[in-house]
């Protein structure tokens, strides 16, 4: 952690049966010692496959004391806490965090493209950013 804030646009998504719980938890681990800037609210998605279980996600502008590799790690071990393994699919995922932007730039192109983070990009306002 640096003592500098790193702004992070995020979008978390889960489809178990206590999503809405595990997405709201999920950003106030993410945010833990920074802040979140704005939100898009909880909204559901269909699956990418249009087959398994609707998602909850939620879009959020947050700061964050973390560097962009820590808050990586920190991602990645709140998914598997939450029960997420390798095996995970669409069909059950518990939970999914995922930076898309780091300090203005995006990071992960093709999860800026997707639709449901488009959604929640747009519930979030463009000029906080």
């Amino acid at each position: 952690m640096s003592d500098r804030l790193n702004s992070a646009v995020i979008c978390i998504g889960s489809n178990v049966a206590d999503r809405e719980a595990v997405v709201s938890a999920a950003l106030g681990d993410v945010s833990r010692g920074g802040v979140v800037r704005v939100s898009s609210g909880l909204y559901d998605t269909a699956a990418d496959n249009g087959i398994d279980a609707p998602y909850i996600n939620l879009v959020a502008l947050v700061d964050v004391a973390h560097d962009l590799d820590s808050l990586r790690a920190l991602a990645k071990k709140l998914e598997r806490e939450a029960g997420r393994t390798a095996a995970s699919n669409s069909s059950a995922m518990p939970l999914d965090i995922d930076i898309i932007m780091w300090n203005g730039a995006v990071v992960d192109r093709r999860q800026y493209e997707k639709p449901y983070f488009k959604e929640g990009y747009a519930k979030i306002s463009v000029t906080q950013i």
